[in-house]
């Protein structure tokens, strides 16, 4: 006997209705849209959260105004008061960059279309707006880095002298025979395990140092006599930090700093309450310490690692079905039987063999089409 083609069309659907025969028939469903475009802002709300640095008070205008010291360029290159007023104005300045960018990312995303023909389901849509979302801001996270790490080579390559003297002193000589003569000489980073050697030395055009952040007590006139070298001037000078500034660094620039911080400090009062003693300006502000301290899952990982996710701390997405539903449209749903279920079930086998037969050597595929047909 002959199988007879049936097909059982069913209107008024609904969510629950399409979810529970999809579970029973999955292989002879069908439910076309009759919109096969969504805009994804119509279903679609993502939510995302930064890294608590970036709602701080660290971030503030009041705040990094108070850290800003005019004899900033006269301290160790490792002191903090030398490069903090310059590493916190990076830090509000990646925030402000990174949410620009994720919000830019998030608005094109809304205008991108979920195309299907047929009505999908409520996992099959999450999946696809989960990719789709993913490679968006995967795409977007070059935009910072890429940019960041050449402008970092080309201050280094170039020479390009910072104006707080962490990689380049501006020098000037009494000479004899031309008279005064300015000049400049690049800071050398010193291993203060290896210093005996001179091949333990770095200079700052040619690696990008750091070392941890602290404040020092020497006088100013005996820092400008070893400011060259840093952390320490072998045999002359090695300087010990009356305080530490935990998870902060001194480099040859304070966007090397910077990048290499884990913001330890800021994670704790007590290390907060001793910037008081060393930025005056902080006492106008009248801050609450416990209120201030930054809460975070993501501890001990560095300012470089985090822009690799544009300081993105988490997010998640809440996907509408009920408006893809509505959006898609679907007008009547069908099941199919008999004849119609063969041919649904063989059709892409066929097509899988047809396409095997065409990669085979032309012998082969000789004796095969005659099989076939």
């Amino acid at each position: 006997m002959n199988p007879q083609p049936q097909v059982i069309t069913i209107s008024d659907i609904t969510p629950s209705l399409f979810n529970k025969l999809r579970l029973e028939h999955p292989e002879t469903l069908s439910c076309p849209c009759s919109n096969t475009s969504v805009l994804y802002h119509i279903f679609v709300s993502n939510f995302i959260t930064f890294h608590p640095i970036c709602s701080s008070i660290f971030v503030s205008k009041e705040w990094i105004e108070a850290l800003y010291e005019p004899m900033a360029s006269a301290y160790f290159v490792m002191d903090f008061r030398t490069t903090a007023h310059a590493q916190f104005k990076f830090i509000a300045d990646f925030c402000s960059l990174s949410k620009d960018i994720v919000d830019q990312t998030l608005i094109d995303l809304g205008d991108i279309p979920l195309f299907s023909i047929q009505l999908l389901s409520k996992d099959d849509v999450h999946s696809e707006v989960n990719k789709t979302v993913e490679v968006a801001l995967s795409s977007s996270y070059t935009q910072v880095n890429l940019p960041l790490h050449f402008f970092q080579m080309i201050t280094r390559s170039n020479s390009m002298a910072s104006a707080l003297n962490t990689n380049v002193l501006v020098l000037l000589d009494d000479d004899k025979t031309f008279g005064f003569r300015i000049h400049e000489k690049h800071t050398r980073y010193v291993d203060k395990y290896l210093y005996a050697d001179m091949l333990h030395t770095t200079t700052c055009n040619l690696k990008n140092n750091v070392i941890p952040a602290g404040f020092y007590s020497e006088p100013l006139d005996q820092i400008a006599r070893y400011h060259e070298n840093w952390p320490m001037e072998p045999v002359f000078l090695r300087p010990i930090a009356v305080s530490t500034v935990d998870g902060f660094f001194g480099g040859c620039t304070a966007l090397d700093a910077v990048l290499a911080s884990t913001f330890d400090c800021l994670y704790g009062i007590k290390c907060l309450e001793a910037f008081t003693d060393y930025f005056p300006n902080l006492s106008r502000m009248k801050l609450n310490w416990t209120s201030s301290v930054l809460t975070s899952s993501r501890k001990t990982i560095p300012l470089n690692q985090l822009l690799e996710k544009l300081l993105i701390e988490n997010r998640s997405i809440h996907i509408n079905y009920p408006k893809y539903f509505n959006e898609c449209a679907p007008s009547t749903l069908s099941l199919y039987g008999g004849l119609t279920i063969i041919l649904r079930l063989i059709v892409p086998l066929l097509i899988s063999l047809l396409l095997k037969c065409k990669s085979c050597p032309e012998n082969t595929n000789f004796k095969l089409g005659i099989f076939i047909f």
